[in-house]
C-alpha cells in the first residue's frame, strides 16, 4: 500500500507507514479521536519514583505507560482512565514523600534538642 503522505510503498497489512510513521489510508485511527489531548504523566511518575515514594511511583509509571498503548490501539476511554490513575498515584506518592520527609526533618530537629538537654 502506498503512503498518502510520503508516497513510499509499504508491505500489505501495515497500519502505519514504515517511513514516516503516519497511518495509511483506509486504516485511519484518527477518526473519532477526542479533540482533547490525553497526558500520560510519565515524567511526573518517574520523578515521584526517584525522589519521593518508590512504591506509589512504580504504580504511577505502570499506568502512565498504559496511556500510550491505549491511544495507539484506539481505546480512548481506557487511555483517559489510565491517565487519571497515573495522575492520582503520582500525586499520592508526591504527598506521602513530602510528609515522610517533613517527619524525618522534624525528628532530626527534635533529636538535636534532646542532645542539648
Amino acid at each position: 500500500m502506498k503512503c498518502p503522505y510520503c508516497h513510499e510503498e509499504n508491505p500489505p497489512g501495515n497500519l502505519k507507514c514504515s517511513y514516516c510513521g503516519k497511518f495509511l489510508t483506509g486504516q485511519d485511527k484518527t477518526v473519532g479521536v477526542p479533540a482533547t489531548y490525553i497526558p500520560d504523566y510519565l515524567v511526573q511518575s518517574i520523578l515521584v519514583t526517584l525522589c519521593c515514594c518508590l512504591p506509589f511511583g512504580i504504580v504511577a509509571i505502570v499506568y502512565a505507560a498504559r496511556v500510550k498503548a491505549f491511544l495507539l490501539s484506539g481505546q480512548y476511554t481506557m487511555a483517559q482512565e489510565a491517565s487519571d490513575k497515573a495522575k492520582m498515584w503520582s500525586l499520592v506518592g508526591f504527598l506521602i514523600g513530602i510528609a515522610i520527609s517533613a517527619i524525618y526533618i522534624l525528628f532530626i530537629f527534635l533529636g538535636g534538642f534532646a542532645d542539648e538537654l
